[in-house]
């Protein structure tokens, strides 16, 4: 977009929200103040999928029952009856946009229909997974949705269902069948929601006695009439096409993201432009306001009533580790993110006046969610650069900031690590990329998603301690054995051995395993709905779950990479280099607490002087310190040399065709040896894969779970919260120190973490300080320093421990002090991968932020 363009673009875009959008903002925060118990569905109102349905004595396959629930979901929201509790079939004053979001979030849970039996269920409950055990890690093809509609996918799926034929099938037949069925089933079931919404819009205009809103509610009727089964044309066809489709995504428990929204616009917008060249910017920015605030829809701005909206079931999420679901620090993570802004696969620049027109609706409504991440590079054009800078000064957290020039590097790499795509393939895909409902790359509508994570912190205590935790567990003599033991630490040459050690066998056991998630045919929780707008699936006729997608993303996140760094610079000055302390006094040191008490004092005092020297008088993390940054670039390094180990063994094991028979044999013992007895993939595929592995560094708002049970380390106490994600731990970086903190990242390399790699700062602003200039040049340096993931927060930390000294009253019983909370919903935070407001996190959570927020 030419610069003329640009500047015409940004003065046309209105910098406040119309008098309609601020009213239905205003609603949902009036709602999202109460209890929002009765806008969940009753489960005992849905169908029961887990027996036959009348007439028939067999079931129907998993795939077609979870199909079913879909249908069954979006036939009870719009159901008059359970609407008028719910909330779930109405028209607000003013809406140009309709469809309600059901309630659910990555902390409360879902709402479905059971759909398996009791024997598939307690089968299924042997590897932790249940109805309920999926995950947002994903982005639809949204461009397929408003290019196409859904009309061609329906007449695809009945022309593949022809000529599979009539029983007796093959059982791969029969799966194909099942899948094109259960494909049919959920997308026709968004289609018949989006015709009951077009009935509601052509009854309201029959009743309304304002011609403006009659109008408006004519061409809503028209709108859901046309989408999402026909292409959309208009922008408001678009936003609304998307619309439909995320709401039976969520309707179906899969909590997608957006992907890149202003390149799936921008067509429509255009259209509507050339329509009204005097006005159109401006309907446009009202239009996608009134989508934040439709998307924003189960947003939850008290705590005191979420147990009465606790749905968290068992097997939840792809594992049943209390850091998957941290309940509090997810109540608002809605998994969904919109991504703008970025480079093309030609190298040149895809802003747009998409970019803008969302970029502006974000600033106006500034809702925590969706999430908003703009793709910057070295080439950005400086008007984009200068309106981010600003939306962050308005919003204080938002955009969210992803540097192309980093993360499209280590893609590219990661896609053709295994040397199944060549690199004009690998180079297209990474050029598209999103993230998905956190903070991670992944293929735009391409790839499906899955990962692990390692706590680093764990890795290199059993470095330290020949394969041990360093616990205090009377019953345990070493501690933990969590992996193979490993010789005594008697060098800092030693302790690096160890650590790569330790951290091969902790990579590899989390790695590999995601292999199986791609080679176990999935008969627990299909995704038929997903997988028709997600890469080859349908093309291939089987769902994402049984390896559907041409693409798959298995990444490993290290977690606690500050603390690591802390912790190895502290043992090597005071251990190694000015031998003060020698390692067995400082393990059980570690082991003890430190000798430091509830009340803080100290009930051991010999480790009084050697707390001080590990906690205050050693070289940080963040300080860009020559030390510290070659102990973060050899963990760095550590780690992705594990990935690669796992990722060359996972191959050989499940993926390579062997050479000879000795080969397949050995291959074959291995497999069954990891607890799978099936042949290679592509083998049981019968189609070309990618399993790409990519490595990242982060912990999510997990970074309190974490802590627990970690033992005390340089700059934190036995079970304290590690540092979050990878910025510096609070309390360790000076007030003058964010530059430093930006160019240590150039240090750890992190284009080759190609999984993500945030780091979030929180800027201490005074009210009387323009900070606009100060957050281009922080996105400056972070473009130039190969930063990879950016968030900023614009805090003031008396406003936090305001907020926190209310909540520790209202934990206590205080409801005075839990009514006031209710006055601060607007405060809004980082929570390691999403913005949250700052009183629903928990107690220790918000302690995090009121310890030493960075000042500039």
């Amino acid at each position: 977009m030419s610069t003329v363009l640009e500047t015409a673009t940004l003065l046309a875009l209105p910098e406040k929200m119309t008098e309609r959008t601020k009213r239905l903002r205003d609603a949902l925060f009036e709602r999202a103040r109460e209890n929002r118990k009765d806008d969940w569905l009753d489960k005992t109102l849905l169908p029961d999928l887990s027996v036959p349905p009348p007439g028939q004595k067999e079931l129907e396959s998993v795939m077609v029952r979870r199909a079913r629930g879909i249908a069954a979901v979006l036939n009870a929201l719009t159901d008059p009856a359970i609407s008028s509790r719910a909330h779930s079939y109405t028209i607000q004053p003013g809406e140009l946009l309709v469809g309600v979001l059901p309630m659910g979030s990555n902390g409360l849970g879902k709402v479905f229909p059971n759909y398996l039996d009791e024997a598939e269920r307690h089968m299924a409950s042997i590897v932790s997974r249940s109805e309920m055990s999926i995950q947002g890690h994903n982005a639809a093809d949204f461009r397929k949705l408003v290019e196409c509609g859904i009309k061609w996918i329906l007449e695809f799926c009945e022309r593949r269902i022809a000529e599979i034929g009539d029983p007796p099938w093959s059982e791969p037949d029969e799966d194909k069948r099942n899948f094109y069925q259960a494909v049919a089933i959920s997308c026709q079931a968004i289609v018949d929601y989006a015709t009951r919404y077009a009935e509601l819009a052509a009854e309201l205009a029959q009743k309304e006695p304002d011609a403006k809103r009659k109008s408006e509610l004519l061409e809503i009727e028209r709108v859901c009439r046309k989408v999402p089964l026909e292409p959309a044309e208009t922008f408001q066809e678009a936003l609304q096409s998307i619309l439909f489709l995320q709401i039976g995504l969520r309707a179906g428990m899969d909590l997608t993201s957006l992907g890149r929204l202003d390149q799936t616009l921008q067509a429509c917008l255009n259209r509507t432009l050339q329509q009204n060249p005097d006005n159109g910017l401006a309907q446009a920015v009202e239009l996608a306001e009134c989508f934040v605030i439709k998307t924003s829809g189960p947003l939850n701005l008290s705590v005191e009533h979420l147990i009465d909206q606790d749905h968290i079931d068992y097997g939840i999420s792809m594992g049943t580790h209390k850091w998957y679901v941290d309940q509090r620090g997810n109540v608002n993570q809605f998994l969904q993110n919109a991504v703008i802004g970025g480079r093309n696969e030609y190298g040149g620049d895809d802003t747009c006046e998409a970019t803008y027109v969302l970029l502006q609706a974000w600033v106006n409504v500034n809702l925590p969610t969706p999430g908003l991440y703009v793709r910057l590079h070295k080439d950005s054009p400086k008007p984009l650069l200068d309106r981010v800078a600003s939306a962050i000064a308005g919003t204080r957290n938002l955009p969210s900031v992803l540097n192309d020039d980093a993360i499209i590097l280590g893609l590219t790499a990661a896609m053709m690590a295994d040397g199944t795509l060549c690199r004009p393939d690998a180079v297209r895909l990474a050029y598209d990329y999103c993230v998905d409902g956190c903070w991670e790359p992944i293929l735009n509508g391409q790839s499906d998603w899955t990962f692990q994570m390692v706590n680093g912190m764990i890795a290199l205590e059993c470095a330290l301690n020949e394969g041990a935790t360093l616990d205090a567990k009377p019953m345990i003599l070493r501690g933990d054995k969590r992996c193979f033991q490993m010789p005594p630490v008697a060098s800092y040459e030693d302790l690096q051995k160890s650590l790569a050690s330790s951290m091969d066998f902790f990579v590899a056991q989390t790695s590999i395993a995601m292999f199986n998630y791609y080679l176990l045919d999935e008969y627990v929780t299909p995704a038929p709905l997903l997988s028709a707008f997600l890469g080859t699936c349908l093309e291939r006729g089987r769902d994402k779950s049984w390896g559907g997608t041409r693409y798959s993303l298995a990444g490993t996140v290290l977690s606690g990479l500050p603390d690591m760094v802390n912790q190895i610079a502290a043992l090597k000055r005071w251990v190694f280099d000015r031998k003060k302390y020698a390692l067995a006094e400082v393990r059980e040191a570690i082991r003890g607490n430190f000798g430091i008490d509830l009340d803080g004092t100290f009930s051991n005092p010999k480790y009084a002087e050697m707390w001080k020297d590990f906690s205050t008088e050693s070289p940080k993390y963040g300080s860009n310190e020559p030390e510290t940054n070659g102990i973060a670039r050899f963990v760095a390094d550590c780690f992705l040399k594990s990935v690669e180990k796992a990722k060359a063994l996972a191959d050989d094991v499940y993926r390579t065709r062997p050479k000879s028979k000795k080969e397949a044999q050995r291959a074959r013992h291995l497999r069954i040896a990891g607890g799978y007895y099936g042949p290679m993939l592509e083998d049981r595929l019968s189609d070309r894969v990618t399993v790409a592995f990519t490595a990242g560094l982060g912990t999510f708002a997990t970074y309190v779970l974490m802590g627990q049970g970690t033992a005390a380390s340089a700059d934190r106490v036995k079970d304290a919260p590690l540092a979050m994600n990878n910025t510096p731990v609070p309390g360790t970086v000076q007030p003058h120190a964010i530059g430093h903190t930006l160019e240590t990242l150039k240090a750890i390399g992190l284009e080759r973490f190609s999984a993500g790699a945030p780091v979030d700062l929180c800027l201490e602003m005074d009210s009387a300080i323009s900070p606009d200039g100060l957050i281009l040049g922080i996105l400056q340096s972070f473009i130039k320093n190969g930063g990879n993931v950016l968030s900023l927060t614009l805090g003031n930390a008396s406003q936090y421990k305001t907020i926190y000294d209310l909540a520790l009253k209202s934990s206590k019983g205080d409801t005075s002090a839990g009514r006031e909370l209710l006055n601060w919903g607007h405060v809004t935070v980082r929570a390691g991968g999403w913005q949250t407001p700052f009183i629903t996190m928990s107690l220790d959570q918000q302690k995090h932020y009121t310890i030493a927020p960075v000042v500039p």
